[in-house]
């Protein structure tokens, strides 16, 4: 794994898109929170499987989007905190 250092320079530029990214990633977050209560109110009023289906698949798909953009951010910008393993 490569780990990625940055001056405070480089740092203080990539900082608007890390902010934007972090943005993202909370809105995300959010509409994972909106798929869980969604599917919860669903189980709780006795729908039916197939509306128990669908609302798991946007869980899912909201899921999936969370952690690709999760990922993305990580993956552009490194992780902050962590130190690189010495070999």
């Amino acid at each position: 794994m490569l780990f990625k250092y940055f001056t405070v320079q480089t740092a203080n530029e990539v900082l608007p898109a890390v902010i934007q990214k972090y943005e993202n990633i909370k809105k995300q977050k959010m509409e994972v929170i909106k798929a869980e209560q969604q599917l919860q109110i669903t189980l709780s009023d006795n729908n039916t499987f197939e509306e128990y289906v669908v609302l798991k698949q946007k869980l899912n798909e909201e899921l999936s989007k969370f952690y690709k953009t999760l990922k993305d951010l990580t993956k552009k910008f490194g992780s902050v905190g962590k130190k690189a393993k010495q070999k």
